[in-house]
């Protein structure tokens, strides 16, 4: 049978955990023991902007089958393929933002370096401009933006790992 969380003079314990888990994270970021979490401090704000980076990310994840069943009724529909483009674009945006924060407060697993980093963002922005370039395009030819989407799809990746040497 569990125990009941004791009630400590600080507050219930689920506090308390709370509390020591604020510690662990500054620790880790900062480096330094005991970091205090004050309301206003740059590290609070720096790992709430990339929190609510995180969760707008994640709130267009979950609308990505939407536009994905517009394009599985019609894939010829100008509305459904800008829709479609213009979520992978917002993905995109919001990706590249958060890995902008991350090297700010630095919260990577591992060490970024500048030069890595600065090739991921030219990656991520040559990307983005194919998706924009898509969008531009399926205004007049629907079809073709969702060709250009899929070939950058596939391709994208492919030449960023090719080209990328340490």
């Amino acid at each position: 049978m569990l125990k009941p969380l004791k009630r400590s003079a600080s507050g219930s314990g689920i506090h308390e955990a709370i509390n020591k888990a604020r510690i662990r994270c500054s620790h880790h970021f900062t480096g330094q023991d005991m970091v205090p979490w004050s309301r206003g401090s740059w590290m609070t704000d720096m790992i709430h902007i990339l929190i609510g980076l995180n969760l707008a990310l994640l709130g267009v994840v979950v609308s990505v089958p939407y536009p994905t069943n517009l394009i599985g009724n019609d894939p010829g529909s100008r509305v459904a393929v800008i829709i479609f483009i213009s979520v992978f674009i917002v993905l995109s945006l919001l990706y590249l933002l958060m890995s902008v924060r991350a090297q700010a407060i630095k919260a990577w697993i591992k060490p970024v370096s500048v030069n890595h980093f600065y090739w991921m963002l030219a990656s991520w922005g040559a990307g983005i401009l194919v998706l924009l370039a898509a969008l531009v395009l399926s205004f007049w030819y629907p079809l073709t933006g969702l060709i250009i989407l899929a070939v950058s799809m596939f391709f994208g990746p492919l030449a960023s790992r090719l080209t990328y040497m340490e």
